[in-house]
């Protein structure tokens, strides 16, 4: 008799979607399936042209505090895709990121809501200004501003006017030749140095002399990167080959000096500032990828960890860059990225902004890289990092959850009115994580035997509601599926499986059929027991499945044939399916979807033959008419011609007919054939005799 096993969701880049995946010897000699793998700058305070001269004791190496809102997207894809660093929830699966403040004090720099501070300088960044006195001077005098522009003075004047109208007191002679002779050149130099962009001053500019003046140039870029149309301008002048070159030069300074240089980090903030903005580029990743800026963020992440706004910063660059396979690749194959994450998980394990983007980094990896899953999992303390998320994070929603309900709702929205929940979001992404590295053959058993990470799991079902956290629970119940393929003796999910079951049935009854789908698919795995058959058919979910037969969609029927398939196992189980209308129903489904589609064609053929395991009489079990319509059926399939003229006539590629022709041939026939065989051998006009007294 043959079990079915229902394929795994697999999540990727958060829209869950098919893919195909070979059984293994073992497997099919089980009759097991696999799991297919789861689903503006403001202005400165001192206006422009306008020059202060201070006392000459006096410091000013304060720099203007700059705002700006640049959220980078990062939906795409699986993703109804989250996005950790927008706003917009534009698909289902893995698309809400970390809500961004819509604004943020200037003190606070980088606080993961895309507002941004403008250059940290220390305080021995201050400029001293030439000395300055209340006394008139005489004769008059021209001289070139800070604008290029020139001033005129008069004699006699009694002063000129500063911002707002105020009058400012006349400059002495003295004043005034230093001021032509040491600032005014200077000025003229940097007027006509401007006009070659500031990429070649960076370009040539000395990280280990002048790290002060980088601050400023690499901030000015940061600015400047925040407007989509110069963003474009500055890719094609090399901006992020310069900025990767800045990079490289600081890391192998700090590999010489044996330690990381305070004052380069500050650099390094506005650095990685401004490659976040460029990385939007489409040009981008290319470029990213040839300046070898992935391995050396990854040195950067070593060298400065305790920096929570570079880690921030870092971590937006490769959540937008790991949206697209070449650079997933590229992190993956880098060999200290899966260390220096989760170090960073481990260092700022209560940061929610850092957080969550390194988990939405690490599902972006591990989505379609069966070696970064077992890379990722085999690093050192990696996946106990990942449960220490959950717990944590879990327990503080749990708390919010507690003192939210004792406050005034309205203090709980964000301003456009959305539910602000920091912990779910990370919840949503670690979790996806776990789902992602439970697709690995040799990683998920370890997974599924962890009792701490299925308790926790089940805790999350337990706590949620569908109606207020779907994309959770969703992604929990499909994580929870991917576990429940693995059958080992040590699984925790077959220890606590009537626990599993309990807290899958009341998602049933929701008006979801997207979380009945996925509550069915755990179904499908865990009715390998039987105990669990007996529990759901107490529940009635037989009937569920039977009636979902006709639901018309192609999915709900493939997966509800799964789990009729493993309830037919049981003899005491079978005579519902008749009773319900359900082989009449499986006859539909065939005629329905079997010439389009094999796979589906051989479910219900494998059902059928589990249900008439004990068969007499083909007409007493299946019904006449059924008998007749389901035999000539069969015949018609299992004619080569016949059947495959609908299936390839449409189709012109021709690895695609040699794939639909193998499903036919090897899913479809032996089942199909042994089946026609049976009603044939058993068909007959008379009625079987009981077996008298036993004899």
């Amino acid at each position: 008799m043959v079990r079915y096993n229902i394929p795994s969701l697999f999540i990727a880049k958060g829209r869950s979607f098919w893919t195909p995946k070979f059984p293994t010897e073992a497997e099919l000699e089980s009759g097991l399936l696999p799991p297919k793998p789861p689903s503006d700058p403001n202005k400165s305070r001192r206006k422009a042209g306008q020059t202060r001269l201070h006392h000459a004791n006096s410091y000013d190496g304060s720099v203007e505090g700059i705002s700006k809102s640049k959220s980078g997207s990062l939906t795409d894809v699986s993703s109804k895709t989250p996005d950790p660093n927008s706003s917009a929830d534009t698909t289902r699966r893995i698309h809400s990121g970390p809500k961004e403040r819509t604004h943020i004090p200037v003190e606070e720099r980088g606080e993961g809501d895309g507002k941004e501070m403008a250059p940290r300088a220390p305080s021995s960044a201050a400029v001293r200004s030439p000395p300055r006195s209340a006394s008139s001077r005489d004769g008059s005098e021209s001289r070139i501003g800070s604008g290029g522009t020139k001033r005129t003075s008069s004699a006699g004047s009694t002063g000129r006017a500063g911002s707002a109208g105020k009058k400012e007191v006349e400059e002495t002679p003295e004043e005034a030749k230093f001021y032509s002779q040491n600032i005014a050149p200077i000025l003229e130099t940097m007027s006509t140095h401007s006009k070659k962009l500031l990429i070649d001053t960076l370009r040539s500019t000395d990280h280990t002399t002048s790290s002060e003046a980088l601050i400023y140039c690499t901030g000015a870029i940061k600015f400047l990167s925040g407007n989509t149309t110069i963003v474009k301008q500055l890719v094609k002048k090399d901006c992020i080959e310069c900025l990767g070159q800045l990079l490289t030069g600081i890391n192998r300074t700090n590999r010489d000096i044996g330690n990381a240089n305070e004052q380069f980090g500050h650099v390094l903030v506005q650095v990685t500032a401004a490659l976040r903005n460029l990385a939007d580029a489409n040009s981008s990743r290319d470029r990213l990828l040839s300046c070898q800026v992935v391995p050396s963020l990854c040195h950067v992440i070593d060298t400065y960890s305790p920096d929570q706004d570079l880690m921030l910063n870092i971590s937006r660059i490769f959540s937008k860059i790991t949206l697209h396979s070449d650079c997933c690749l590229a992190v993956a194959d880098q060999p200290t990225s899966y260390k220096s994450f989760i170090h960073l998980l481990n260092k700022h394990i209560l940061k929610s902004d850092i957080v969550v983007r390194v988990c939405f980094i690490l599902g972006n990896i591990t989505a379609k890289n069966e070696d970064a899953r077992m890379r990722l999992y085999q690093e050192a303390n990696a996946f106990q990092s990942l449960l220490s998320v959950l717990k944590i994070y879990l327990e503080m929603d749990v708390k919010s959850k507690g003192e939210k309900d004792k406050q005034d709702p309205s203090k709980e929205s964000s301003e456009d009115g959305r539910s602000v929940n920091k912990q779910e979001d990370v919840l949503i992404k670690v979790i996806r994580v776990i789902a992602n590295l439970a697709i690995n053959e040799n990683v998920g058993p370890l997974i599924a035997s962890n009792h701490q990470c299925v308790d926790l799991l089940m805790s999350v079902l337990e706590v949620k509601e569908l109606s207020t956290s779907e994309e959770l629970v969703l992604n929990t119940v499909a994580t929870i599926n991917n576990l429940s393929y693995y059958t080992t003796k040590t699984s925790a999910i077959t220890a606590h499986q009537i626990r599993v079951i309990e807290s899958l049935l009341k998602l049933v009854l929701a008006d979801n059929m997207e979380a009945m789908v996925e509550v069915f698919r755990v179904f499908g795995n865990l009715t390998r027991q039987k105990a669990v058959r007996d529990f759901l058919v107490e529940h009635k979910i037989d009937q569920m499945m039977i009636t979902m037969l006709d639901s018309g969609n192609r999915e709900v029927v493939y997966i509800s044939c799964g789990v009729l398939i493993n309830f037919m196992v049981d003899e005491e189980k079978r005579p519902i399916l008749r009773n319900d209308n359900g082989i009449k129903k499986l006859i539909d489904v065939l005629r329905d979807f079997g010439q389009t589609d094999w796979e589906l064609a051989s479910l219900v053929c494998q059902i059928l033959w589990n249900y008439s395991g004990k068969i007499t009489s083909t007409n007493a079990w299946f019904g006449e008419q059924e008998a007749s319509d389901l035999i000539e059926l069969l015949v018609h399939y299992l004619d080569q011609d016949a059947a495959l003229d609908n299936s390839l006539k449409d189709e012109a590629d021709e690895e695609m007919k040699m794939y639909i022709l193998d499903q036919w041939s090897e899913e479809f026939c032996p089942v199909a054939g042994n089946l026609l065989q049976r009603l044939e051998s058993f068909q007959s006009n008379f009625e079987p005799l009981d077996n008298p007294s036993g004899s």
